[in-house]
């Protein structure tokens, strides 16, 4: 009778290759002396591994986050703004992308059955689509999905209050999306169409321009 075939399914972790090794030099040492404890002993060393591997594995030793109130490191992360990550000029013109010209390939749907469109240009800042972004989880779900069509690549910069004229042009304030009239600004899919239509209403106070429902056919 041949050793004992072992279908338990449970075994090292992948994190402790040194396991898996010690394991089958165990099971194949117990084999000459009994079929039986051939799949005991590889047991005992599953365990063992397991064990070790929820020792190290364990969310509250991996994530300090989890034993407490959020860090300073915690809010900062969810404070975050959509910024381009690199930039050939640190600076751009006034009017730089802000116009009513019409762009033909952002004017049809791209990956979701519904979608907002953008009837009025507008110059849309990126703590607004942050804004506009929580709404629209708010209110689709979390099992729907959704696209961001809008890109804040324009650095907008501004002067302090009371200071005179000169002196070269101000610091960087925000960084903002040129929208111009019918562009997609956000996609949807995976949702009832009746949840699609009243997202209209929850995001038109904070979006700087009227917008329209737009529906694949």
């Amino acid at each position: 009778m041949g050793p004992m075939r072992n279908d338990c399914g449970a075994g090292p972790s992948r994190a402790a290759p040194s396991s898996a090794v010690a394991a089958g030099a165990l099971q194949r040492q117990l084999a000459g002396f009994h079929p039986g404890l051939a799949a005991l002993g590889f047991l005992q060393q599953a365990a063992r591994a397991g064990a070790l591997q929820q020792h190290h594995h364990s969310p509250q030793q991996q994530n300090p986050w989890l034993r407490g109130a959020p860090s300073a490191l915690a809010q900062q992360v969810r404070g975050l703004q959509l910024t381009p990550r690199r930039v050939k000029y640190r600076k751009a013109f006034k009017s730089l992308g802000f116009n009513e010209t019409i762009c033909p390939n952002t004017r049809q749907l791209a990956w979701g059955l519904y979608g907002i469109r953008a009837v009025e240009h507008a110059r849309v800042p990126a703590r607004t689509i942050e804004a506009a972004r929580r709404v629209l989880r708010r209110t689709i779900g979390k099992g729907a999905m959704l696209w961001i069509r809008m890109t804040p690549n324009i650095p907008v910069t501004s002067k302090p209050a009371e200071v005179r004229m000169g002196k070269g042009k101000g610091a960087v304030d925000y960084w903002a999306s040129p929208v111009r009239p019918g562009q997609i600004i956000f996609e949807m899919d995976r949702l009832p169409r009746k949840v699609a239509l009243g997202v209209v209403a929850a995001l038109q106070p904070k979006l700087p321009m009227r917008i329209g429902f737009v529906e694949y056919t």
